[in-house]
């Protein structure tokens, strides 16, 4: 099984075997990075992939992979994550709110316009009219500031990584998130 080390496909392999009741230890990991592992997984060189967004889109086009399960189906808490440079934040937050309104703004468009918005993007990542047709089908989900919520989900998801040995230790999730409603 592919997947990258300590990030989401690590994630995404460990939540599927977890929920299918099979021990990570039973399933070789192959470590690489997604551009590194389309080539491998395309050829055959390994049976599975545990990937996100473009690269998923692109094995189950290209390459007729079959999807074994969504991140979704097997509860994943993994979300996408915007983070800025603290210094930047603390000489520019009006910026920083800003950059949140527009990708507020904008993601709520493309939720409305998915294959418009994949075509852009597909263009802009010249992605076959097969692979945005499928990102198209799969569009989903606004940014949301981090409250509360969001913090003790992001606390549930490193408790998770450091309780099976992913990552050496356990990070205080307060002392890297920024209410952006707040700036």
């Amino acid at each position: 099984m592919i997947v990258n080390r300590g990030g989401t496909g690590e994630y995404l392999l460990a939540k599927g075997l977890e929920k299918a009741g099979v021990s990570i230890e039973q399933v070789q990991r192959i470590y690489l990075g997604p551009a590194d592992a389309a080539p491998v997984f395309a050829s055959g060189k390994a049976n599975a992939w545990a990937v996100w967004e473009t690269f998923f889109a692109n094995a189950a086009v290209k390459d007729g992979a079959k999807i074994l399960a969504t991140a979704g189906e097997i509860d994943s808490e993994n979300d996408s994550i915007y983070i800025v440079h603290n210094a930047f934040l603390e000489k520019h937050p009006d910026i920083v709110k800003a950059v949140y309104d527009v990708l507020l703004q904008e993601s709520q468009w493309v939720l409305s316009n998915a294959a418009q918005a994949m075509q852009i993007y597909g263009k802009e990542f010249k992605l076959s009219e097969g692979v945005q047709k499928f990102m198209s089908e799969r569009v989903e989900g606004t940014p949301i500031p981090v409250g509360a919520a969001e913090i003790e989900k992001m606390n549930r998801v490193s408790d998770w990584f450091f309780k099976l040995g992913i990552i050496p230790k356990k990070p205080t999730i307060e002392n890297f998130v920024v209410d952006v409603t707040k700036l």
